[in-house]
């Protein structure tokens, strides 16, 4: 397995963590290798901020080198 493929496992995994927290949560999180981003788009404004900052963290946990976006629609 190469690292992308575990990258994404991890990122799969998640999600998923996301979505048990907050069920109704509806979005997407995409990941740019070539600008080293990861976006994280929400349809949920009233996603309090320490739950974003908890979010952010597991995703630097995996993608250290990468920048975060999140974004609302």
């Amino acid at each position: 397995m190469d690292k992308i493929n575990i990258k994404k496992t991890k990122l799969l995994n998640l999600a998923s963590k996301i979505k048990n927290i907050y069920p109704d949560l509806k979005g997407e999180i995409k990941i740019d290798n070539k600008n080293k981003k990861i976006y994280l788009r929400t349809n949920k404004k009233e996603i309090n901020y320490e739950a974003l900052k908890e979010i952010e963290l597991e995703i630097k946990k995996n993608f250290l080198d990468y920048k975060i976006e999140i974004l609302n629609y």
